[in-house]
């Protein structure tokens, strides 16, 4: 059922457009209306203007698929609505809808996202409320909505301050064209000095399936006189396939511009097979992140533990731990360096840091859910490189810690069956779910060293 103001408004639209009309509803985001309320502006003579926008079919459309979006305007207590500009897009369906405020243009820009059926790429439009169209209706001095940008088969856009410029920009990924071995390209978008303009455009692979999110940092300029100077770096986290995921990094210089695809790069293909990361029940999605609260984002990638590589063991069993990158400049070339070994938890509630030497002389195994209480166990053991092949052979357990639901305590059966050693609550005040317990066996690591490197989060 439309609301008293939507009746008035479709009532407006079909007067202008006919009545065979069928609304369309945006399928996430905020706005999930097929009438989207703009913010109130107000004209050259001081009236405030309602502005609605409106998404719908025609039933007289023609063979290609159309949605039309409508702008009505109305001013004054008791004026009317009335239609000011309509935009036709290519699309069975409306994704999304947004407003953001992009570069130096003081009033909001509306970001549409179109799909058309059975195509995994999107189309993106951004409307912006502008005063240079002669042809328009709209009288009030407000200025009338223009599409100022578009591109076709997006495959996934966000707005934010990736370049560490101070002022939102438009990230856009896009294929080069409609078919699907088209390498894709990373694009900035935003206005500047009254114009919208595509400010770089960086190429990437094409191995994604899915783009998942993006993370901005900044490390140390090379060679620097100023110790405080940081390059900005834009991580975005992709998915390659069911179970493996990689990352791209995009380095600027230290103004914001001349962005570089570091990863892409013929001659620095093994960077991709440093960065990835393989996902299953005992080892965490670990996305590129501050891991230790220093101000630098790492990007990661992950690789087996000793003993869980031999062709026996299922993929799906084996426990990987996270390697962490750090991205050093030289000249006009940059490199990735390991920094930390971690093993981080499925939830990615707490993080273990492996030194070099320890991690070539551990390995670990995952337990989930094994007694009634215990949400999960990882128990770190001896490996003897020279003796050992497989997991299945170690004998050693050195350090246990055990998750478990807050103030639910280890369940008997799990204190019977553990190894004579005691078990110490190791943090209970950290996370608002759990209780983290630790069983040091052998005196393998002191207490107190042992805080220095297992970190809740």
């Amino acid at each position: 059922m439309l609301t008293q103001e939507q009746s008035e408004i479709f009532g407006a639209l079909t007067n202008a457009q006919g009545t065979s009309l069928t609304l369309k509803f945006p399928k996430s985001g905020e706005f999930l209306s097929a009438f989207v309320f703009l913010p109130q502006a107000v004209s050259e003579a001081g009236v405030a203007v309602e502005r609605v926008m409106v998404f719908y079919e025609r039933a007289d459309a023609s063979h290609e698929p159309v949605i039309w979006l409508t702008f009505l305007e109305k001013s004054g207590f008791l004026a009317n609505w009335r239609v000011t500009v309509d935009i036709p897009f290519f699309a069975t369906g409306i994704e999304q809808v947004e407003l953001a405020q992009l570069g130096d243009c003081e009033n909001e820009n509306i970001i549409i996202s179109t799909s058309v059926t059975a195509r995994a790429d999107k189309s993106l439009h951004v409307i912006s409320f502008r005063n240079d169209n002669e042809n328009a209706q709209n009288t009030e001095g407000i200025g009338s909505p223009q599409l100022v940008y578009q591109r076709n088969f997006c495959v996934y856009y966000e707005v934010g301050d990736f370049n560490a410029s101070g002022l939102p920009t438009l990230l856009s990924i896009n294929l080069g064209s409609g078919e699907t071995a088209a390498s894709p390209s990373i694009e900035f978008a935003t206005w500047q000095e009254e114009h919208f303009i595509t400010m770089f455009s960086v190429p990437t692979g094409s191995a994604a399936s899915e783009y998942v999110k993006t993370i901005t940092g900044f490390v140390p300029a090379e060679n620097s006189a100023n110790d405080d100077a940081l390059l900005p770096v834009l991580f975005i986290e992709y998915i390659e396939s069911a179970d493996d995921s990689n990352t791209t990094i995009i380095m600027f210089d230290e103004s914001g511009n001349r962005p570089r695809n570091i990863t892409f790069v013929a001659d620095r293909r093994p960077y991709r097979t440093l960065l990835s990361k393989r996902v299953n029940a005992f080892s965490a999605h670990t996305y590129a992140r501050d891991i230790d609260d220093s101000g630098i984002v790492r990007a990661s990638g992950s690789s087996t533990f000793l003993g869980h590589s031999r062709i026996e063991i299922p993929m799906s069993e084996r426990v990987r731990y996270t390697t962490w990158y750090d991205i050093i400049p030289s000249g006009n070339t940059e490199r990735i360096v390991a920094h930390y070994y971690t093993y981080v938890s499925k939830k990615e509630d707490y993080v273990y840091f492996l030194s070099d030497d320890v991690r070539e002389s551990i390995t670990a195994t995952v337990t989930n859910n094994p007694c009634e209480h215990t949400v999960k166990e990882v128990t770190f053991w001896e490996w003897d490189k020279e003796e050992m092949e497989t997991i299945r052979e170690v004998t050693t357990p050195l350090l246990r810690i055990v998750t478990v639901p807050k103030g639910a305590g280890l369940c008997e059966d799990f204190r019977n069956n553990s190894l004579d050693f005691r078990w110490t609550l190791y943090d209970s005040t950290t996370n608002s779910e759990y209780d983290y317990y630790v069983q040091i066996i052998n005196n393998s690591i002191r207490l107190r060293e042992l805080r220095k490197v297992l970190i809740i989060l």
